[in-house]
Formats: C-alpha cells, sequence, structure tokens
C-alpha cells in the first residue's frame, strides 16, 4: 500500500489587519502603494513592476496589465492584456505618488521603476517595522496579499471590458 504525504497548510497570504500594519508602517507613498495596489486588485508583483503610468484609466478606475509569456512550441513571445478594475482611494493614492516622485530624477514610464527584488525588500522591511514575521517566511517571500483581501467597491461598468 502506498503511502501518502500530507500537504501542510502553508499561509500564502496576510490579513486585511496585517496590510494596514504595512501601510501604516510605511514611510512614504511608494511604499504605501507597492502594498496597497496588489492589496486591492489581486495583482502580482512582477505585473505591479510592470505598470506603465498611461496603463492607468483614472476616468475608468482600471488598470491595463500586460504580461508577456513565451509560447512553449513556437518560443515566440505573446503579450496578454487584461483590464483590472481599482478603487478611487487607490487611484488618489497613485496621483499623490506622481507628485511625491517629480522630486527624483526619474522621468521614465514605468510607474515603480524597481526590480522585483527591490519589492522584496521593502515588503521584508516594512514587515519588521509592523512586527509582521511571516514576511520573512519563504513561503510568502513573493507576499501574494491580495488572496482573501480583494475590494469590495462596485466595479464600473467601463473596467470590465476586455482589451
Amino acid at each position: 500500500m502506498t503511502q501518502v504525504t500530507p500537504i501542510r497548510d502553508l499561509k500564502g497570504y496576510l490579513e486585511p489587519e496585517q496590510v494596514e500594519k504595512l501601510i501604516e508602517a510605511s514611510s512614504n507613498p511608494r511604499d504605501m502603494l507597492l502594498v496597497r495596489i496588489p492589496w486591492r486588485t489581486g495583482i502580482r508583483v512582477s505585473e505591479l513592476i510592470g505598470i506603465k503610468i498611461s496603463d492607468i484609466d483614472f476616468h475608468s478606475r482600471a488598470i491595463t496589465i500586460k504580461v508577456q509569456k513565451m509560447r512553449k512550441k513556437s518560443g515566440k513571445p505573446v503579450e496578454r492584456r487584461r483590464v483590472v478594475p481599482i478603487d478611487q482611494g487607490t487611484l488618489d493614492m497613485v496621483k499623490e505618488y506622481l507628485e511625491w516622485r517629480k522630486q527624483f530624477p526619474y522621468r521614465g514610464a514605468l510607474l515603480f521603476p524597481i526590480t522585483r527584488q527591490r519589492v522584496d525588500q521593502i515588503f521584508w522591511k516594512l514587515g519588521r517595522r509592523a512586527g509582521i514575521k511571516e514576511i520573512g517566511d519563504p513561503a510568502v517571500s513573493h507576499i501574494e496579499i491580495c488572496i482573501l483581501t480583494i475590494c469590495a467597491t462596485p466595479l464600473p461598468s467601463t473596467a470590465l471590458k476586455k482589451v
């Protein structure tokens, strides 16, 4: 008879209270948004750092997420897009961040001109400040903080369109 190994229950998300602690521990608008956008939209960190300012539609309250994947058979890159709704409070924070960012020399198109590794460092730093030890755990090092806490704001009908 084959013995079945039980699967450990790995907690790969943060509770809403923990996310709020991370935001409160933030010392600047960039760090607040790095936590809030994935939490309120459900996007991954790799998608977050690829967002361009032009991908944000302030009128429709939506972000176009572009992901480039390689096809297995042909080896050719394929760009996939999806539109993700975003709440007005987060959009207001984006506007505040863009104003704050003007003091720095970067003038490129990316919303966050940083690497995934730098995002992980920022999350780890915020976790220490907030007293959340789970962030140092490799099981949640990628911080998929959005799993249980998707925004309860009603979606605008324009945010549901397919690109």
